[in-house]
């Protein structure tokens, strides 16, 4: 960790976001000593926002534990979350929803427009009205998926 913490010092201010991936989020314990939040303490301390991977917040929709998940989230160290629909379509009033409720619980939030693996033609106006909607409502960050 000491070779991660400098090169975290040397370039950290070039850097905005760390994106967790899902399954050491989902296997963090609340233990200070728990790697995943030790590396989260050190993106933290260089200023940079520390987000689960889309899955963490689609698992949530599935479970039915969304604001759960952002209250545990946050006292778990992370500042930011990315809402993504890959696995659970959402219509925009879904999706408007949830960020409201991920921004009330003091995180920033980077919506994932799109899809990963499109079957239909991609509906530029449609992904525009809904990215104009989401960052109208204080989405911190907007990534569009491979349409």
């Amino acid at each position: 960790m000491a070779s991660e913490a400098s090169w975290i010092e040397a370039v950290g201010a070039f850097i905005d976001y760390v994106k967790m991936r899902h399954i050491w989020v989902l296997l963090m314990t609340e233990s200070e000593t728990d790697l995943v939040r030790r590396k989260a303490h050190l993106y933290r301390s260089q200023s940079i926002d520390v987000f689960p991977g889309g899955i963490v917040f689609e698992l949530a929709v599935l479970s039915n534990a969304v604001e759960r998940t952002f209250e545990a989230l946050a006292r778990l160290g992370f500042t930011a979350v990315e809402l993504s629909e890959n696995i659970v379509p959402l219509v925009l009033d879904e999706k408007l929803a949830h960020l409201k409720r991920a921004k009330a619980g003091g995180l920033k939030v980077l919506f994932e427009v799109g899809e990963k693996y499109p079957t239909d033609i991609f509906d530029v106006d449609l992904a525009a009205r809904e990215i104009d909607a989401l960052r109208n409502a204080g989405c911190d960050l907007v990534i569009l998926e491979k349409s």
